[in-house]
């Protein structure tokens, strides 16, 4: 299991650097420290939002800000604390199959993406219920997988490739390190989509009918 340390020692042995750092917070002062406690938040935010990762995924029903003005929408909801980017505004419904009195109440399991806007920390939809699919920006790293870690390690690399290599050889490396970067990132982005399978939700039209 990965933590900040070693994710950013991984980073710092792909510059070919002393990946000896014990701690990025204080007491340490080495200038690899400060440069990973600067430069790690910022590329774990970078990459999480460059996809819909299944580990950073969350799905939460949003309370309604009804003093708030719609601006054409219908309603307007809060947007949660640690949303880095909304992939989706659902509204689920409960609806009966069968007019029988063995017939069942359930979900849908499929309902229809609603259109939103996001603005000012505020979701702005026509649904009247919304739950709201987004990626945390709130997350373990702990639930990192191992090709997150690996594509989150070349990137942090590249980030700290100026600071640490100067020159033409700085940039050659951040070249390969950018390469490196791209096929790791497409790796991991490929693996956990394969995490997903969406449920098929059928309904035959004999039943849609009554």
């Amino acid at each position: 299991m990965a933590d900040v340390v070693s994710i950013c020692n991984l980073a710092l042995s792909y510059l070919g650097d002393a990946a000896n750092v014990v701690s990025i917070d204080a007491p340490e002062k080495s200038t690899q420290a400060e440069l990973c406690r600067r430069l790690y938040p910022m590329a774990v935010r970078a990459l999480l939002d460059m996809h819909d990762w299944s580990f950073a995924t969350k799905r939460k029903a949003v309370p309604e800000l009804v003093d708030e003005g719609g601006f054409g929408w219908r309603k307007v909801f809060q947007l949660p604390s640690d949303s880095l980017r909304v992939i989706s505004v659902k509204e689920y419904r409960y609806q009966s199959v069968l007019r029988h009195p063995f017939a069942h109440v359930f979900p849908d399991h499929d309902p229809t993406q609603a259109e939103f806007e996001v603005k000012d920390g505020k979701i702005y939809s026509n649904v009247e219920n919304a739950v709201v699919q987004y990626v945390s920006s709130n997350t373990d790293v702990s639930r990192f997988t191992p090709d997150f870690v690996v594509a989150l390690a070349y990137f942090l690399a590249h980030q700290l490739v100026g600071a640490r290599v100067k020159g033409k050889e700085g940039q050659t490396l951040a070249q390969a390190l950018f390469k490196q970067f791209q096929v790791s990132l497409s790796i991991a982005k490929t693996k956990d989509a394969s995490q997903e399978q969406k449920r098929i939700h059928f309904v035959p039209s004999w039943i849609k009918a009554r």
